[in-house]
């Protein structure tokens, strides 16, 4: 009986809690947008053409590397086919 008294008389465990940190990243941006809506016009239309400038240059760069790509592929396979010959 004295084995089952030491069970009895235990304490329960404290409960375990956890305070998340939490992080709004829509009100980040819309404070952000607030600081931002004190440039003028003339700012925002140089950064909208030097985005899209910057955006261009990337789509030529990535048909450039198409166009190798399958220049490479075509060698190969003209090197493969003429060796299997």
């Amino acid at each position: 009986m004295a084995l089952f008294s030491l069970f009895k008389n235990q304490r329960t465990p404290r409960g375990f809690q956890l305070q998340h940190r939490y992080y709004d990243e829509r009100k980040e941006r819309l404070a952000q947008l607030g600081q931002q809506s004190a440039e003028t016009e003339d700012a925002r239309r140089e950064r909208l053409r030097t985005a899209w400038a910057s955006k261009r240059t990337t789509e030529r760069a990535d048909s450039r590397r198409v166009v190798r790509m399958i220049a490479i592929l075509a060698a190969l396979f003209a090197v493969t086919a003429y060796l299997l010959r």
